[in-house]
Formats: structure tokens, sequence, C-alpha cells
């Protein structure tokens, strides 16, 4: 997981002068502004965190944490508290109660690089946050909402 405040070079790293580059900085310029999720796709190491990180600069959340996470890397057990947090008592080990990568991501950008990999339970739940906005951290009684 990376967590960091890019400034404009996160624009300028998409170089290149090809026709696919240059639509991918048109893309950028189009939604960067736009208050919404948006999904990119492309095979590995076609640059999909480099794009995330232009769209996050382009945005009004550029003075936010960007939070990015492989999802593949996250072990299958720990998906749930390590995506929405805990509570303090909500599982073996969760000694005391934690933020997740959501609110790690409040008021700044979240990538979530390999969803395909996660387990389908928590792709249910992911889908559900985007969906409606919102989510229970582990224990929790209370929904939270993302932003």
């Amino acid at each position: 997981m990376t967590s960091e405040r890019p400034g404009s070079d996160a624009r300028e790293a998409l170089s290149g002068e090809s026709r696919a580059m240059q639509i991918v900085r048109q893309r950028v310029r189009d939604f960067g502004p736009a208050e919404a999720t948006v999904l990119i796709g492309g095979e590995t190491g076609t640059g999909k965190e480099l794009t995330a990180r232009a769209l996050h600069a382009a945005s009004a959340r550029a003075a936010g944490p960007f939070v990015a996470v492989n999802c593949a890397a996250l072990p299958s057990e720990l998906v749930e508290s390590e995506l929405f947090g805990c509570t303090r008592g909500a599982f073996t080990g969760a000694s005391q109660t934690r933020p997740g990568l959501f609110d790690a991501a409040r008021g700044g950008s979240l990538l979530l690089d390999e969803i395909g990999e996660l387990p389908r339970s928590a792709q249910a739940k992911l889908l559900r946050v985007l969906e409606s906005g919102s989510y229970r951290p582990l224990g929790a009684i209370r929904e939270k909402q993302a932003d």
C-alpha cells in the first residue's frame, strides 16, 4: 500500500505522443474534475496506477491522500478489515479499533488494483460501497459513509 500527496508531476508522468496516450491524457482532463468513481482497465504494466495518480492530481481531491493497494497482496482472512476497518474484539487478534483503507483515503482517492483477485464475499461488499456509499467496519453496529 502506498499513500502520498502527488503534485502536478503525476499528470506529467503520462508521457508519449501516440494516439492512445493522447486519448488517456484527454480522459484525465475530462474525468479528473468529476466527482465520480472511475474504472481503469488494462493489462499489467500498462500504467493504470500512473493514470489513477494523474486523475487524482487533476481532481478537487488532489490535496488529499492518494492510497493505492494491490488487492491480490491482501491476505484473504484480513481483506475486509483492511478495506473497511474493524472494532476492538471483532475477531481474534483485533486488540484495538483500526480504520480501514476507505478511512485512510478520506478526502482523497483510493486505488484498488487487482480487485478481481478479492474473495467473492469482499467483492460483493465492495460493490455495496460503490452503489450506496456506505460500509460497516467489522464488528461495528453503525455504518460509515465513504467519500
